[in-house]
């Protein structure tokens, strides 16, 4: 996984990929590491005063069951050890984003080619595996491409988690940082599978409305140069990866036809994507995203024309 990174990043120089990897993920560990060290001193605070608390309510049952300090202890208490609770499974929901509500899927901005890989991962177009352990192999393991047999199939949504980007790094170290459940981890190297990856080829076009043209037209590989660079001139960091999946689905899905419903049916699975992608399917400002997937799709961002930042060839 962190070969087929380096190579989106620097194709003509690997070292330079993974340095590239390596200090975006440095920026990651800094986050991960001060959200660990929350939850960590509530939990031992929370700890610390579920023990003085229960000690001193245990000392109240046989002595003053009904007086004030009774009930207080035992508010104490009780709040206290809920506080430790949810301190040692609150990070499992921190990293899976349960909450706060969030737009972004990571704390770190990736660059481009590395938000398109995670993608991919999170929506199930790329397959990842985990290396094949010692007599374990089952009968239908993966082989890659170095002949290492591959026999875990990573579920999809692992890649949702706020700190998957993690998994990018070739230390292993970094990637006991990122839980599975209750201090379970990757030990073992990520395979993204070359034949589970999508072909550079699309499906035929059979979306013949001038209409789309700007959309649907070209060959795949344009569209998403043409793509980058509107973006980065007309987009926001922060906003890049909105405007990225729902163009990229609303070409898929819209070089399927021009019949009726057409435009519902590509509005309908964007958002769909958003929220897989995302988490929340709501617009670059936050509001509602159907207004401006209608006005996207008709080639408008607001009111400007952004039909010619893409290349309006045949299909």
């Amino acid at each position: 996984m962190s070969l087929l990174a380096a190579q989106k990043l620097s194709p003509d120089n690997l070292e330079e990929g993974y340095r590239l990897i390596e200090q975006m993920i440095a920026e990651l560990k800094k986050k991960s590491d001060k959200a660990f060290g929350i939850f960590g001193a509530l939990f031992v605070m929370s700890f610390i005063v579920s023990a003085a608390s229960g000690t001193l309510l245990f000392t109240f049952i046989f002595s003053h069951p009904k007086s004030p300090g009774f009930v207080a202890y035992l508010i104490l208490f009780l709040t206290s050890f809920f506080v430790m609770a949810f301190s040692l499974t609150g990070v499992r929901w921190f990293q899976n984003r349960k909450f706060p509500p969030v737009r972004a899927p990571y704390d770190v901005m990736l660059p481009p080619e590395l938000e398109r890989v995670m993608s991919d991962l999170r929506t199930g177009r790329l397959s990842a595996y985990t290396s094949a352990g010692y007599g374990n192999t089952i009968l239908s393991a993966v082989q890659a491409s170095d002949g290492v047999l591959l026999d875990g199939r990573i579920s999809p949504e692992t890649f949702s988690n706020r700190y998957s980007p993690l998994l990018l790094s070739r230390q292993e170290k970094l990637w006991g940082l990122f839980w599975l459940s209750f201090r379970k981890s990757f030990t073992r190297p990520i395979y993204v599978v070359p034949d589970a990856m999508p072909d550079s080829s699309e499906a035929p076009c059979l979306n013949t409305d001038p209409r789309f043209r700007w959309l649907v037209g070209g060959a795949m590989q344009e569209f998403m140069i043409n793509l980058d660079a509107f973006l980065r001139e007309n987009i926001s960091p922060d906003d890049q990866p909105w405007y990225r999946i729902a163009f990229t689905v609303a070409r898929r899905e819209m070089r399927k036809g021009a019949q009726h419903g057409a435009l519902a049916a590509a509005i309908k699975a964007i958002k769909q994507e958003l929220v897989a992608s995302l988490g929340s399917d709501l617009g670059p400002q936050g509001g509602d995203s159907a207004s401006s997937l209608k006005a996207l799709l008709s080639g408008r961002q607001g009111r400007k024309d952004i039909k010619g930042y893409f290349d309006l060839k045949g299909p």
